[in-house]
């Protein structure tokens, strides 16, 4: 965010964050970066950052770790640093670097972000479990994909184990499609596309197809369509032929 966004970010926590402790860390953290404004000031110190992660305010929380990955390298290796922060504060904290593992692995190897999101898929709250999981595949490292399918198998959490079939999937093939929950004509379908913002990792485009049209084209060539419709907006074929995707009954 811009500094003036921190400004009025500010004014918001001031009046909402109920917590004395939190506030003040909330405030602290705005400070910090209005006085940095993108490298123009000194950096947030890692002290404030894990402060902030481990704040107990979800909005505090969330904020410190969309921006710890372009603090971290500002103070060192940046894995060595995630990886102590990680082990430091609470599991709000450690689900909102889950989260945001895209940006906190973007200055590290490859080797290093799977160890990094590898953390948030073994953790033992479910809620960060839950997090981890949920964004694996944005990361498009089949290497997630042997700790993926444990989890789809072995995880207590039913909507953990969802996830991770999801992810699995999405890594493994680019996709995941079933027949619909809620219209026995059509098929769900859920598809990796690349990323669109930098540091957000890969997209997910979730969207409803009549049966005829995935017999008719084949799951590959659905896909593929939608995952240029994502890129680029132009239309799918079955659009083209008159065939509302999302409405599969006209």
């Amino acid at each position: 965010m811009q500094p003036a966004s921190w400004r009025r970010q500010r004014v918001d926590w001031s009046e909402r964050l109920r917590s004395p402790k939190a506030r003040d860390i909330g405030l602290a953290l705005c400070d910090a970066m209005v006085g940095w404004d993108g490298g123009k000031g000194p950096p947030p110190s890692l002290d404030l950052m894990t402060a902030a992660l481990d704040s107990g305010a979800m909005w505090v929380s969330h904020s410190a770790a969309h921006e710890l990955g372009l603090v971290l390298p500002l103070h060192g290796e940046p894995f060595d640093l995630a990886t102590g922060i990680w082990r430091s504060v609470r599991a709000l904290g450690r689900s909102r670097m889950a989260w945001e593992a895209g940006r906190i692995c973007a200055a590290m190897t490859r080797e290093q972000a799977v160890a990094f999101r590898t953390l948030g898929l073994r953790d033992r709250s479910k809620l960060v479990r839950g997090d981890a999981t949920y964004v694996a595949a944005k990361s498009g490292l089949p290497e997630l994909l042997p700790v993926l399918l444990g989890l789809s198998r072995n995880e207590p959490e039913p909507s953990i184990r969802r996830h991770a079939e999801i992810s699995s999937h999405l890594l493994d093939r680019g996709y995941l499609i079933e027949p619909s929950a809620f219209d026995g004509s059509a098929w769900d379908i859920t598809v990796l596309c690349e990323e669109t913002h930098p540091g957000e990792g890969k997209s997910r485009l979730s969207t409803m197809i009549k049966r005829s049209v995935v017999e008719r084209l084949g799951p590959d060539r659905v896909a593929a369509e939608l995952r240029r419709h994502a890129a680029d907006f132009s239309p799918c074929s079955w659009e083209v032929d008159g065939v509302d995707m999302t409405n599969p009954n006209k």
